[in-house]
């Protein structure tokens, strides 16, 4: 049960950093830096992927579990 609030915080805290990375990755873009816009970019597709994660785990473990306590 103590691990729902700290997926929740977690999956918070990604979609800040999608936010955050996607709105930079997008000036770099229109500033025409390729090699910024890429890393930035990247560095997102890795956020959402972590966020992704927590979503699995949480679907199908740790509310599944909970729902039990």
């Amino acid at each position: 049960m103590l691990d729902v609030p700290i997926i929740a915080q977690y999956r918070r805290m990604t979609h800040y950093g999608i936010a955050g990375f996607g709105t930079a990755a997008a000036y770099a873009k229109a500033l025409g830096l390729t090699d910024d816009t890429d890393k930035l970019r990247d560095a997102t597709k890795e956020i959402c992927g972590g966020n992704e994660h927590m979503t699995k785990l949480a679907e199908t473990s740790v509310n599944l579990q909970a729902e039990h306590a």
